[in-house]
């Protein structure tokens, strides 16, 4: 075991049991810094998931022609309903839904 570090740690636990306030500034100055690395570290990694994860499927599914969401217009379909086999619940089931 590190003991530095155990006794750091049972130096602010006994500080946290006997004198809370005493480490408030010590709270607030760690809180900022959290707030800090925020900034920096969580647009690396969101942007790192968009270009690693979403770009390259988008990319894929654009060169096979997939439209997933059903986007393009279809000029030749008389309606966009799609239809639900079955069709679902009774019409007098839904009566007391709260």
């Amino acid at each position: 075991p590190r003991w530095g570090l155990l006794a750091a740690a049972g130096f602010f636990f006994a500080a946290a049991l006997l004198f809370p306030r005493s480490l408030g500034l010590l709270n607030r100055a760690w809180f900022r810094f959290g707030l800090f690395l925020n900034r920096i570290v969580s647009p690396i990694i969101m942007g790192g998931l968009f270009f690693g994860a979403v770009v390259p499927v988008g990319w894929y599914l654009r060169k096979s022609g997939k439209d997933l969401l059903r986007l393009k217009p279809d000029t030749d379909a008389a309606t966009y309903w799609i239809e639900r086999n079955p069709s679902g619940p009774p019409p007098g089931s839904l009566t007391k839904q709260f």
